[in-house]
């Protein structure tokens, strides 16, 4: 260009008509392509996927407009769900539940199998049981419930007798202790009830209980397994024997150890008891009494046989009367014959008393002029105040003291 002229430029002189070369004039020209400068844009065009208005309809696909502003739209990006800023093709899975990278697969560690409102991703550590959740409460099952890595410390079995503390068991040290546990008469409350059974507790203090040492009354001090007896009507070294001495056999209030019943055998014999006459010590004084005893040997007694006289052999009730002045038979009457009516000191049938009215006759005695046989030998002499004498025969028949 030569020095010393000027350069004009214009702007170009648009000239209305199909500038595209589309087939449709724009719209300043009183045609209808809504843009004349894009060859792809005119009335009845088909939607490209380019976010403009193809069609000219005046309006641009929804699948093709970023509605949720993550640079992505549907039918270019295949953004499959233009309505959720977290979801786009190649977006991070972000453990909701949603396919957020558009791959058509929600991450099975998203989905919540067990329907308990937790997935794998937020927490739930088996999501095939509705029992295990952040949120879940921890059920004594030996499982971390709630998924906190932990499983609690009462739900460990440690003694291994199939229960945990949190199930009832008191002492998880020990495998006899458990809930419903049966008594294992250890002294300990094996059935975890809070109780330990009365046999297995040493209650009177004597060192033994029932169950484990066989103390037969756990009440008394004096009553263990080998205890010494100590004669008080008890089984005091518990083995089920009463010893003989301490029970009262015959039911009469004594025994023989304590209350020094003679004989247990018989409900009157004890201590203090009334002689009965039985030839037995009933009061237990270590004495039978004279009269209950056969001291003859006859056979009979005083007081039971009625023997009047229990030191001679030959007297007792039905004995023969032997003429000797006793009552041998025991009636309460000596013979006639027997006793000595005239004080005497003759009977009749001992010693041939004939007339035992008359002291002056008995055997032997001396013919005293009474007209009676004095000396019983049968003949009476022919003497008698009463008679006259008899001269001549030696004799002083009248009694007048001469013999004529």
């Amino acid at each position: 260009m030569e020095a010393g002229y000027a350069v004009r430029f214009e702007p170009p002189v648009e000239v209305c008509g199909d500038g595209d070369l589309d087939g449709y004039d724009d719209l300043s020209c009183g045609g209808d392509d809504c843009d004349d400068t894009n060859p792809e844009v005119y009335p009845g065009a088909p939607e490209l996927c380019d976010g403009l208005d193809n069609d000219c309809d005046g309006s641009v696909p929804g699948d093709e407009t970023d509605d949720d502003g993550d640079c992505d739209d549907e039918c270019d990006d295949n953004d499959c769900n233009d309505t959720d800023p977290d979801t786009y093709n190649g977006a991070p899975e972000l453990c909701d539940g949603v396919d957020n990278d558009c791959d058509n697969v929600v991450p099975v560690t998203e989905i919540d199998d067990d329907l308990d409102g937790f997935a794998e991703c937020e927490g739930d550590c088996d999501d095939a049981q509705d029992t295990f959740n952040p949120a879940a409460p921890e059920l004594c099952d030996g499982f971390d419930n709630n998924c906190d890595t932990v499983v609690p410390t009462d739900e460990a079995d440690d003694d291994g007798d199939g229960q945990p503390p949190c199930a009832g068991d008191f002492d998880d040290d020990l495998a006899q202790v458990y809930d419903g546990a049966p008594a294992a008469c250890d002294g300990l409350d094996t059935d975890c009830d809070g109780t330990i059974p009365l046999v297995e507790i040493d209650n009177d203090g004597d060192g033994d209980d029932e169950c484990a040492d066989g103390d037969c009354d756990d009440t008394l001090t004096s009553v263990y397994t080998g205890a010494p007896e100590i004669c008080d009507g008890l089984d005091n070294d518990c083995d089920s024997v009463l010893p003989a001495d301490e029970s009262d056999d015959d039911g009469d209030g004594d025994n023989e150890c304590a209350d020094l019943d003679c004989d247990d055998t018989s409900i009157e014999i004890y201590v203090g008891a009334p002689e009965q006459c039985d030839d037995l010590d009933n009061d237990c004084d270590g004495i039978v009494p004279a009269i209950e005893t056969d001291d003859d040997g006859d056979g009979d007694d005083e007081c039971f046989d009625g023997d009047f006289d229990d030191t001679r052999d030959f007297i007792y009730p039905g004995a023969p009367e032997l003429c000797d002045g006793f009552d041998n038979d025991c009636d309460g009457v000596l013979p006639w014959d027997e006793d000595d009516v005239d004080l005497d000191g003759f009977n009749e049938c001992g010693d041939g008393d004939c007339n035992d009215i008359d002291p002056n006759s008995f055997e032997g005695a001396p013919e005293i002029c009474d007209g009676a046989d004095n000396d019983c030998d049968g003949l009476v002499p022919a003497v008698s105040p009463a008679l006259e004498e008899v001269p001549g025969n030696g004799t002083d028949n009248d009694c007048d003291g001469v013999v004529d």
